[in-house]
């Protein structure tokens, strides 16, 4: 998973996993709550949205399954998704080892020819 999607991710599933531990909902109303505050920060910080309610869904059922977990960022602490069967003992998240193609996309270049 390329690391835009990979944060988006981590950020659902953190407030996912925030809601059903702090709240007394889980399922799918925790997927819908969960959901909700995504896009409210994502639309809070103007961030474009990377993550669908079916990928999200999809998430959930990833980490249930143990196909996905969730491990913590040697550097920062936060915790991110990641591979069940990749090493974690030593990860760096993508925010604080941004890849250095990052943001250099075929939008971001057309957008920036317009200012």
């Amino acid at each position: 998973m390329s690391w835009q999607p990979n944060m988006h991710s981590s950020l659902f599933i953190n407030i996912y996993n925030f809601i059903t531990t702090h709240a007394d909902i889980n399922s799918i109303d925790a997927l819908i709550k969960g959901y909700k505050l995504y896009l409210e920060h994502i639309e809070a910080n103007k961030l474009e949205q990377v993550l669908s309610l079916t990928r999200a869904w999809t998430l959930i059922r990833f980490v249930e399954s143990e196909v996905l977990c969730i491990t913590p960022c040697v550097k920062c602490g936060g915790e991110f998704l990641v591979h069940s069967l990749d090493i974690h003992s030593n990860h760096i998240c993508g925010l604080c080892n941004i890849p250095s193609r990052a943001g250099k996309t075929k939008k971001a270049a057309a957008e920036s020819r317009l200012h």
